[in-house]
C-alpha cells in the first residue's frame, strides 16, 4: 500500500503513447534555488500535498492554461487548438493491468510527460490566489512539485488554522505539515539545520 487509504496507484510509462510527443513538446520544467533568515519567533515547516498528480483539477487548470497563453498574446485560434491537444492528453490517459485497460478520470496520470507541467501550473496559480486573498502567508515558501518548505510566523496565525484554510480551497487538494524539531527538518533529501544565527545549514 503506497499510502493510506490507498491500495492502488497506477504508474505507467508513456514514453511511445500516442500522446507522448504532443505531452513532452509542452512541458516546462523550472528549478529555483534560494537561501534565507530565519526571524524571531518564526518556525521552519515543510508542507505536503497529497497525491497531487490525482488530485488536480483538470477543467480548473486548463482555464489556467488559457489565461497563461492569452497573457503572453497568442492568436485566439492557436490557443483554442493547443487547450483541446492538452485536454486530449490530460483526459485519454489509459493503461493496461493484468490484462485490462483502465481510464483515469480524475486528476493527471504519472507518467504522462505533460502532467508536471499541468500540476506545477495548478499550484502556481493556486498559490498565487492564496497570496492575494489571505491575511497571511509566509514570506519563504519554496515550493518542488508538492513538497513546500517555508517559514512560518506563528505570531500571525496558528498553523492549523492556515492548515485549514488551504485545505478549505479545492474539495480534492489537502495539505499535510511537519515542523521542526530541535532546530531541524527534514526537506526532500537533506536536512535542513537552523543555527545559532538563526541562518539555515544543511546536512
Amino acid at each position: 500500500m503506497y499510502k493510506p487509504g490507498k491500495s492502488v496507484r497506477p504508474i505507467v510509462s508513456a514514453i511511445g503513447s500516442p500522446t507522448y510527443n504532443l505531452s513532452k513538446l509542452s512541458s516546462l520544467t523550472i528549478s529555483k534555488i534560494s537561501n534565507c533568515k530565519k526571524e524571531e519567533g518564526e518556525i521552519l515547516v515543510s508542507f505536503d500535498v497529497c497525491s497531487l498528480f490525482p488530485s488536480v483539477p483538470i477543467p480548473q487548470t486548463l482555464d489556467y492554461h488559457r489565461e497563461l497563453l492569452e497573457l503572453n498574446g497568442l492568436d485566439d485560434k492557436i490557443i483554442k487548438e493547443y487547450i483541446r491537444l492538452t485536454s486530449i492528453c490530460m483526459n485519454q490517459n489509459c493503461f493496461q493491468y493484468n490484462g485490462e485497460y483502465f481510464q483515469q478520470h480524475e486528476g493527471t496520470a504519472m507518467g504522462n510527460s505533460l502532467s508536471p507541467f499541468i500540476a506545477n501550473l495548478f499550484k502556481s496559480k493556486f498559490e498565487t490566489e492564496v497570496k492575494d486573498k489571505f491575511e497571511y502567508f509566509p514570506r519563504v515558501w519554496f515550493r518542488y512539485v508538492d513538497d513546500i518548505f517555508a517559514v512560518f510566523d506563528t505570531k500571525a496565525i496558528s498553523l492549523d488554522n492556515f492548515v485549514a484554510k488551504l485545505n478549505n480551497r479545492f474539495p480534492t487538494i489537502k495539505f499535510t505539515y511537519e515542523v521542526e524539531h530541535n532546530e531541524q527538518l527534514p526537506f526532500l533529501d537533506v536536512l535542513v539545520i537552523r543555527n545559532s544565527e538563526n541562518k539555515l545549514e544543511f546536512d
